[in-house]
């Protein structure tokens, strides 16, 4: 009933109707599961800045779901959605620093993005991990390269 509504506005261009939509066949909520289906939703809401749609979009491509795997697509839409500050893209940008998937390594970066994704979630198991990873990257580098990614993170902040 929800996909029927959705579908309308959707078409019509309104992006958070096209997030829902594309939400609804991923979770396969009300309509058969389809990944490619919900690929193209968020695409369409992604595009118009729908930070969701982007995170979303990101995870489609980082474990090839309904679109082939493609790291670094994933990199560009969860790099979208955590300059405007979706902790959950932010601290998939720190995995995907970590382990230079679709991206080059760099543990500075990893830092910051899980610093920004641990001080975004609320209290709870994502904040812990987002503490828990950016810790580990902490161990990884230098004094030098810790002041550095630091720096990067308060300068982030500073910006938005």
């Amino acid at each position: 009933m929800a996909a029927r509504a959705l579908r309308p506005p959707a078409k019509q261009g309104h992006a958070r109707a096209q997030f829902v939509l594309g939400y609804l066949y991923q979770a396969g909520q009300g309509v058969p599961q389809d990944f490619a289906e919900a690929g193209k939703w968020y695409r369409k809401a992604a595009e118009q800045g729908n930070a969701k749609a982007q995170y979303n979009l990101g995870v489609l491509n980082h474990y090839g779901w309904g679109v082939p795997q493609d790291h670094a697509e994933a990199v560009k839409w969860y790099r979208k959605a955590a300059q405007q500050g979706n902790a959950h893209a932010q601290n998939s940008l720190g995995v995907m620093c970590w382990k230079g998937h679709g991206i080059a390594q760099d543990y500075v970066k990893a830092y910051k993005w899980f610093s920004l994704a641990a001080d975004s979630f609320a209290a709870g198991v994502y904040r812990d991990q987002a503490v828990k990873s950016r810790n580990a990257m902490a161990e990884k580098l230098t004094p030098a390269k810790l002041t550095e990614a630091k720096r990067l993170t308060r300068q982030w902040k500073q910006e938005k």
